[in-house]
């Protein structure tokens, strides 16, 4: 199943800061890999106008952030798979 949404820089920008802090806090503890990709996010969007659209496309077991005025992957993070979670119970 794909799942497409888009949003400003500016918003996504305020959500992933957030979520960026709370990683550096320990608040949550995500993968190294996840890690990463959100400093990167981050540092990119910092530099973008505030308009700029950018999509989110979810795909199997991966969220993909495009830059939509260049059609550029920002960055690509595995996300949380309920149905595999299940299995392991």
């Amino acid at each position: 199943m794909k799942t497409n949404s888009a949003t400003t820089a500016k918003e996504l920008l305020k959500v992933m800061t957030t979520r960026l802090a709370m990683q550096q806090n320990e608040i949550i503890k995500p993968q190294e890999a996840i890690k990463t990709a959100t400093e990167a996010l981050v540092g990119q969007l910092e530099l973008f106008p505030e308009e700029e659209k950018i999509s989110i496309i979810i795909e199997g077991e991966s969220a993909k952030y495009v830059q939509e005025s260049t059609g550029k992957v920002l960055a690509e993070v595995a996300v949380f798979n309920q149905a595999a979670a299940d299995g392991l119970r």
